[in-house]
């Protein structure tokens, strides 16, 4: 568990301090900065969203998870909860001047838990005992949270928690989880996060709003297809 915990303390210690150093860093250089970590996001997804086994499977997986997600509305109750929070953070007048607290950690989150890293290295530490995964998605998710933090806020910071829980579950299920996860599974996987790191990059940008916490039953949908596959065949 070493792993897990380095990498959520890395995302709040560096939001943190993105967050206070970040004002000491001049405008233009935070729009450069802030314009250009999207982008490279958005090329890691691309690179991710290529890896696919079958990229039919994969279209298929975000289409109808995306569906279902949208019937269930996800993104819409986690934006109401996220506003009833931020809105009574406001009303003690506390606001740091980003976007709200709860808002920021919701899209934070997704963002560090999309990824295979979080995968791959809870199967390495929870199966093999090797956190070298997360000490190196530590580093990635710290730089992004520092970087994050001096824009979006404070409330990058609090992604750190929903991250180190989501991770802490796949290490310790790591054993029951290994056997359904394959090198196709694996790779659908990782394609499905680079589409869904993609949207992120797009919403961050202002280019189009995606509403990518609905895209989220993906994962599981993938799982199913994969079966009724393995059945069929």
């Amino acid at each position: 568990m070493i792993g897990v915990i380095v990498n959520g303390v890395a995302i709040a210690v560096l939001a943190v301090l993105g967050k206070f150093i970040g004002n000491r860093i001049p405008v233009r250089v935070q729009d450069q900065v802030l314009m250009v970590l999207p982008l490279t996001l958005m090329v890691m997804g691309i690179q991710m969203a290529l890896k696919a086994d079958e990229f039919f499977v994969v279209m298929m997986s975000v289409a109808i998870g995306s569906g279902i997600g949208a019937a269930l509305d996800i993104d819409g109750a986690l934006r109401r909860f996220g506003d009833r929070v931020d809105a009574k953070i406001r009303a003690k007048g506390i606001d740091d001047g980003g976007m709200g607290p709860m808002t920021a950690a919701i899209q934070s989150s997704i963002l560090f838990c999309a990824g295979p890293m979080a995968i791959v290295g809870a199967l390495e530490a929870g199966i093999g005992h090797n956190p070298e995964t997360f000490f190196i998605k530590s580093a990635l998710d710290g730089m992004t949270a520092l970087m994050f933090a001096s824009s979006m806020g404070i409330g990058v910071a609090l992604s750190a928690i929903p991250t180190f829980i989501y991770q802490a579950v796949l290490v310790l299920a790591s054993g029951a989880l290994a056997p359904f996860i394959n090198d196709v599974i694996l790779a659908d996987l990782t394609s499905i996060g680079g589409i869904t790191i993609l949207a992120i990059g797009f919403s961050i940008l202002k280019i189009k709003e995606f509403r990518v916490s609905n895209m989220l039953p993906s994962f599981i949908v993938v799982f199913a297809i994969r079966a009724l596959m393995t059945l069929w065949m």
